[in-house]
């Protein structure tokens, strides 16, 4: 799907822009830590999740869709642990996005499972509310998403639940 997308919107220019979900607090995360403590992987699963929050937040998806995207981000394994003190460098880091126009970002949210929208956002806005939930993420002491429910396609038990 994703070489699909690609390969009909080479320059990025229509909804190939959709597969961005998660990659500006990615990015972020990784300018944060010089590229050195998460896998790329890792960085776009805490994106995502922080859009999954947001979007809720916001009002754009409900409750129950965002559990369901938690729970599939989640499958995907663990990852390794946020630093606590890495919320102020990532908002540098997310003020300087590549993305962003003028005040504005564009950032990829959920209306739903599969329902991908661009909304418009100050960048401001959008920076204190990663910082905030970098802070809560760090704060609660979790370190690692984990599985609720069994992977589908590997049938194997979900990830247990670690605090560190």
């Amino acid at each position: 799907i994703k070489a699909r997308i690609v390969e009909s919107d080479e320059r990025e220019t229509g909804v190939r822009v959709l597969l961005n979900l998660g990659h500006t607090l990615a990015h972020a995360l990784e300018a944060a830590t010089s590229y050195r403590v998460f896998t790329h992987g890792e960085a776009v699963g805490y994106g995502m999740e922080f859009a999954v929050d947001l979007s809720e937040a916001l009002g754009l998806t409900g409750a129950v869709a965002a559990r369901e995207l938690r729970e599939t981000i989640a499958g995907a394994g663990s990852r390794t642990p946020l630093p606590p003190s890495l919320a102020t460098k990532a908002r540098k880091a997310l003020l300087k996005d590549k993305k962003r126009q003028g005040a504005k970002l564009g950032e990829i949210l959920l209306a739903g499972p599969q329902e991908p929208r661009i909304h418009l956002m100050d960048v401001d806005s959008f920076a204190r509310a990663a910082v905030d939930w970098l802070r809560r993420r760090t704060s609660r002491g979790k370190s690692r998403i984990r599985a609720t429910a069994p992977d589908r396609a590997t049938g194997r038990p979900p990830i247990r639940r670690r605090r560190s």
